[in-house]
């Protein structure tokens, strides 16, 4: 059995807004994306921290 929407909100959702029970896509998203600035960040200080 499934919900119904409810009946104020629009038709097409986010593709980010998931189905209890369903993998988050934008968390996903933003854990990779945090990882690879923290990383960045860091070869980017000690590359001009060694110069």
């Amino acid at each position: 059995m499934t919900a119904a929407p409810n009946p104020v909100a629009t038709e097409h959702l986010p593709f980010f807004v998931t189905a209890p029970g369903n993998t988050d896509v934008l968390f996903n998203i933003m854990v990779v994306f945090t990882i690879a600035s923290v990383v960045m960040l860091g070869i980017v200080f000690l590359t001009i921290r060694a110069s």
